[in-house]
């Protein structure tokens, strides 16, 4: 054997290998290696491969069925999380079982729509080019489908210029305190969701006004993070959702004055993260018969769903709508954010069927008062140091024996949602440094029985549905075996702990 062969095709190699045996005189397969380099002269050889090679794959299911079913059992066979992944980091197993899988993989538009790159996930040293070729393979394989984009780097952009009339859904993020967003947006004709974030925070008076108005008249969900309102120049009678996530040096004033021009928003979302050191005391309530900012009042009158977190807890005294379905108040465990009253006197949600109070602090009131008739849903979500239920919520919602006085009234389902501190506050034992208490377990049994035996009472309603969820913690047995025996009582009762899965399904 030579340890290089210099023919100059493979299958000189082949006949290189076959004299050799024929010299110490083996046989191939059983025949004289002779023979068989005469078959490969006359090309006998090739065409019995090729010939058995087509029978085989006649023979392959594979091959027996339509293209377009083939593709339907392509999407099937990609994992969910294919579409949550870096571009370029992710494998497609079925397309590496054959070359025949591998093209219909690539010719599959869908599985390519979605570009995400992110600098963390680059492998190598110089990003740039890295960049460039996923991009470009990418909207090679996406066809003409439209795209969705996460660019939490600028330079990215530029590669995708010449393609941003297929652009339905952005995330970008802005690097530069001062930056000229103007020069850098080009028309995206077909943009529906966009999510402008800053790696720095950008006020009102920083950058060059965003021409989204022109540039994107089909926008119709934007959420913007650390980035002020004003910097937009957008079509805000357009906007069916909008998010504003520590809009930077935003006043709630100035949100005041957006919102009413948001004729047709449905979907409202605005956390506003308190400082360490931040003095946000001024956000305080005022008390019964005090008097509220002198700010105008925000009418929104499609809107149907609120959710409110930190600093932004205040505005929902100042929004007026109607047509309002779901509210969500999160306090972040921050003392005085907690609102005297949701609704300001002499308004109200008159559609509010479900509300959901996250993290009050306990030495906090409860917020909720006669004046929420229409809420049927409750969720309550409690991330404590010690207890996961709020003592005054619970004692405020039990239904007194006279049946006055009580709030929520027409109250059916009640779900109550014990939820872990963050890893570096667990044990090294993996769990939680919390744990389920004594006391939760009372004031769950107390409140429930109280709205469980309400016929007897004259105008509150009977609770139809309960949920009690801790999936970190270990709920006590008497708990547990109470809340079972309420399935007699003809009340849907699921828990969820370490230990028991009970009709989770609807949690």
């Amino acid at each position: 054997m030579k340890s290089k062969s210099l023919a100059k095709e493979l299958s000189g190699t082949v006949k290189e290998i076959l004299g050799t045996a024929q010299s110490v005189g083996c046989t191939v397969d059983g025949q004289p290696p002779h023979d068989i380099i005469e078959g490969i002269d006359s090309g006998d050889v090739e065409r019995f491969y090729r010939d058995m090679r087509q029978r085989q794959n006649m023979r392959s299911p594979v091959n027996r069925l339509p293209r377009e079913l083939l593709d339907i059992i392509c999407e099937y066979t990609v994992p969910w999380f294919w579409y949550t992944l870096e571009s370029g980091i992710g494998n497609l197993v079925f397309a590496q079982v054959c070359h025949y899988w591998r093209d219909i993989a690539f010719d599959l538009h869908k599985l390519w729509t979605r570009i995400s790159l992110d600098d963390f996930s680059c492998p190598c040293r110089n990003p740039t080019h890295y960049w460039e070729d996923i991009v470009q393979a990418y909207l090679e394989r996406s066809g003409n489908l439209p795209l969705t984009l996460r660019f939490p780097e600028m330079p990215c952009w530029e590669y995708i210029q010449e393609e941003a009339h297929r652009v339905q859904d952005l995330e970008i993020g802005l690097p530069t305190f001062r930056w000229n967003g103007a020069r850098f947006l080009p028309d995206l004709p077909i943009l529906t969701t966009l999510r402008l974030g800053a790696f720095n925070p950008i006020d009102g008076n920083s950058i060059v006004r965003l021409p989204l108005r022109q540039k994107a008249p089909a926008l119709r969900s934007l959420t913007l993070d650390s980035v002020h309102p004003c910097s937009l120049d957008a079509d805000w009678g357009a906007l069916r959702e909008l998010e504003l996530k520590d809009c930077f040096r935003t006043p709630l004033e100035d949100i005041l004055e957006i919102l009413p021009l948001c004729t047709q928003l449905e979907g409202l979302r605005i956390v506003i993260t308190p400082e360490p050191d931040e003095d946000y005391m001024h956000y305080l309530y005022p008390d019964e018969g005090e008097e509220y900012e002198d700010w105008d009042l925000a009418e929104i009158p499609r809107l149907l769903r609120i959710e409110l977190a930190g600093l932004a807890i205040p505005l929902s005294n100042y929004i007026i709508t109607p047509a309002l379905q779901e509210l969500s108040l999160d306090m972040m465990e921050q003392d005085g954010l907690i609102p005297q009253r949701i609704v300001r006197p002499g308004h109200s949600f008159p559609s509010l069927k479900g509300l959901t109070l996250k993290n009050i602090v306990d030495n906090d009131p409860a917020p909720i008062r006669d004046d929420m008739e229409s809420v049927k849903r409750l969720h309550l979500v409690q991330a404590s140091q010690h207890c996961h239920t709020h003592s005054g919520m619970f004692t405020a919602l039990e239904a007194r024996a006279n049946g006055t006085d009580v709030p929520l009234p027409n109250l059916v389902e009640l779900q109550i949602e014990a939820r872990p501190q963050p890893e570096d506050e667990w044990d090294s034992d993996g769990g939680d440094t919390s744990s389920w208490h004594w006391l939760d377990d009372e004031r769950v049994m107390r409140t429930v029985y109280s709205r469980v035996r309400t016929p007897a009472l004259g105008g509150v309603a009977r609770l139809q549905r309960l949920s009690v969820v801790g999936r970190w913690f270990h709920f006590g047995e008497k708990l547990v075996t109470w809340l079972e025996s309420l399935g007699n009582s003809g009340i849907t009762t699921s828990i969820v702990d370490k230990n028991h899965k009970v009709n989770p399904s609807w949690v």
